[in-house]
């Protein structure tokens, strides 16, 4: 059976294909390339390229690149105390990811401090705000080990310069 098929331009020349019906078919010996950033649906299994998480340990202010990753890996070194990781400015993220207005990626930040008191509060910054629990509590068992130590996070551009960040669970 032959399906016809469009070819679709997206932004800096690259091709996708949607064939009638959503099916497309690979002929014998052709590959199929996920680019970072890119995703591919198998048969239900979605596989997507999956870059080196971030990983950090100190006060710092996260740029566009490490959000990205899609995952934050996090042992904060100040024992016994809350640390902030501030959301990169809305006009660096904006220079930083082509992105339309109501674009979002979703991220994780996973705290694996061991102390009950070593929290990560993700904080806003100029042009990009946080809705939503910003905390995120240790692996330790009186905490995280209760309500979880990592926290999924989705990022949407709202305007130009401008980004929200919704803590999704």
């Amino acid at each position: 059976m032959t399906y016809s098929a469009k070819v679709y331009r997206k932004q800096g020349g690259a091709e996708f294909v949607v064939a009638s019906g959503g099916l497309a078919t690979v002929e014998s010996g052709g590959d199929i390339t996920v680019a970072s950033g890119g995703r591919a649906n198998f048969r239900g299994a979605y596989v997507r390229a999956q870059p080196t998480p971030t990983a950090k340990t100190t006060v710092i202010t996260l740029t566009i690149a490490e959000l990205l990753t899609r995952i934050i890996t996090a042992v904060p070194t100040a024992t016994g105390a809350t640390i902030a990781y501030t959301l990169p400015t809305g006009a660096d993220a904006d220079a930083g990811v082509t992105m339309a207005i109501d674009d979002s990626f979703d991220w994780t930040l996973i705290n694996s401090a061991l102390a009950a008191a070593d929290t990560i509060t993700v904080t806003q910054n100029t042009g990009h705000t946080i809705i939503g629990g910003p905390i995120v509590q240790s692996l330790h068992v009186s905490t995280g080990g209760i309500t979880g130590y990592s926290a999924a996070f989705r990022t949407r551009k709202t305007a130009a310069d401008t980004f929200v960040t919704y803590r999704i669970g």
